[in-house]
C-alpha cells in the first residue's frame, strides 16, 4: 500500500515472518520518522526502498487512523509545505499521472 500525506511518502507491506507485523517502507529515513517517530530504522543500501521499519499492524492502523481524523486540510497538494519542494514535485508528478487516467 502505498500512503502519501503532506509531509511523506511511505509503502506498506505484509510482513512475511510475522503477520502481526507490517513494513513500513521509505525512500527517505525523515519519511518513516514523520508518521513513526518512535521506530527503529533499518538501512538496506540493495533494498527498492532505502529504509524501512518493522512495525506492529495494529500501530500501524491507529497511527494513520488518528492522522485522517487529525487533519486540518482540504487540499493536499497546498498543505505540503514549502520547504518540501521535491516533495512537492513529486506528489504532483503522480497526481498527474494519476489524472491522466480519469475517463
Amino acid at each position: 500500500m502505498w500512503v502519501f500525506t503532506n509531509r511523506a511518502f511511505i509503502s506498506i507491506a505484509y510482513c512475511r515472518e510475522n503477520p502481526d507485523m507490517r513494513l513500513v517502507r521509505a525512500r527517505e529515513a525523515v519519511a518513516i520518522k514523520e508518521l513513526f517517530p518512535e521506530a527503529e530504522i533499518v538501512k538496506d543500501a540493495q533494498g527498492d526502498y532505502r529504509f524501512y521499519a518493522v512495525i506492529p499492524a495494529i500501530h500501524v492502523a491507529s497511527t494513520l487512523s488518528k492522522y485522517i481524523f487529525d487533519m486540518k486540510y482540504a487540499s493536499m497538494k497546498s498543505a505540503i509545505p514549502k520547504k518540501k519542494k521535491r516533495y512537492h514535485d513529486a506528489c504532483m508528478s503522480v497526481w498527474a499521472a494519476m489524472y491522466e487516467m480519469q475517463e
